[in-house]
């Protein structure tokens, strides 16, 4: 019997921290209703550790297994945190290296060549703004290129007239500052690139569609 209710003493710290299988729990509580002696140990080990608060936090020889758990669920944690800031990098930086989407469509009016450099334009002066990211650019069609250069010339420029127009629809996202005017979420704008006398092709107005 002495054997016995040394080994019940040995594990009545972890039971009083609720550390043991329920099997395990119901055999100590069941010896503990017959062993005068054991229910009184544990009663001195409760009389022991019983702070200000009323509570019992058990400072016996189950505080090394709860620094073990302890250890265990930090380490747990600071893995789950590391994962999800290694994903968030990883999105990031796929997203920043994603190229610009080109779609130049079709031209009855305007050379692959002069279209690809309106796009260089375009690209140059998002730049100059510091656009954090253009997503895409898109050719806006013959008409409304025509339409951009005749009301550029008409009511924007005193000077010699642009000798054609190449229009844009966007989509970017804005300086990752977002100092001035700007709002943090997409904008969608038109650009329209024209092209001077001496043949360079330069933004002349850009805004929403």
């Amino acid at each position: 019997m002495k054997t016995h209710c040394n080994i019940i003493k040995d594990l009545l710290p972890l039971y009083g921290e609720g550390m043991l299988s329920p099997e395990s729990t119901a055999l100590i509580e069941e010896h503990l209703k017959e062993c005068s002696a054991c229910a009184e140990e544990l009663k001195k080990q409760k009389e022991k550790t019983v702070g200000e608060s009323g509570e019992i936090p058990y400072k016996t020889e189950a505080a090394p297994l709860k620094k073990v758990k302890k250890r265990i669920r930090k380490r747990t944690a600071l893995i789950i945190l590391g994962s999800v800031i290694g994903t968030l990098i990883l999105l990031f930086a796929a997203f920043c290296l994603w190229p610009t989407s080109i779609d130049l469509g079709s031209s009855d009016t305007h050379t692959r060549e002069d279209m690809e450099l309106a796009v260089e334009a375009v690209k140059a002066d998002a730049a100059s703004m510091r656009v954090y990211k253009l997503l895409s650019l898109t050719y806006a069609g013959d008409e409304k290129s025509r339409i951009e250069l005749d009301y550029i010339n008409k009511y924007l420029n005193n000077k010699e007239p642009y000798i054609d127009c190449i229009a844009f629809d966007s989509v970017f996202v804005p300086p990752l500052g977002l100092g001035g005017a700007w709002d943090p979420h997409i904008y969608y704008w038109g650009w329209y690139v024209v092209k001077t006398q001496d043949g360079q092709w330069i933004v002349r107005e850009k805004g929403y569609c």
